[in-house]
């Protein structure tokens, strides 16, 4: 009951995320998205995210251990890269959404509770990543 507990608050936390830097991003405000996405990464990540940056994928998922966190990992690259489309910056985008979709394949690949929402964020960074 206590891990269920656990995700469901970091599953609230990373909505109120979202939510919170596509308002801002919806109003213009790309720039101080990015300052609150930076801010709330090492909130929701249990590994410095400064470290996680700077290792290779499967490292990346070594660190972060369970698949909730290595999909969380994943669609924060993925919500990063977006903004950076905005700010228009698309190779930081494309780097991002590489990214974004390894951790998401690699935790798609490890044991725990199927998640549809990241399987569907992982198909739509691969159309992004197919065009360009």
């Amino acid at each position: 009951m206590l891990e269920s507990d656990w995700i469901m608050r970091r599953v609230q936390e990373i909505a109120s995320l979202v939510a919170r830097v596509m308002r801002l991003a919806a109003g213009g405000q790309v720039a101080l998205a990015l300052d609150d996405l930076a801010a709330a990464r090492p909130k929701l990540l249990p590994i410095d995210p400064t470290l996680i940056d700077s290792v290779d994928p499967a490292s990346a998922a070594a660190l972060l251990g369970p698949a909730f966190n290595v999909r969380t990992y994943g669609r924060l690259l993925a919500l990063e890269a977006d903004l950076h489309v905005q700010n228009g910056e698309a190779a930081r985008a494309t780097r991002l959404w590489t990214r974004a979709l390894a951790m998401l394949d690699l935790a798609h690949a490890m044991p725990g509770p199927a998640d549809a929402g990241a399987d569907a964020l992982a198909a739509s960074v691969r159309e992004r990543l197919a065009r360009g």
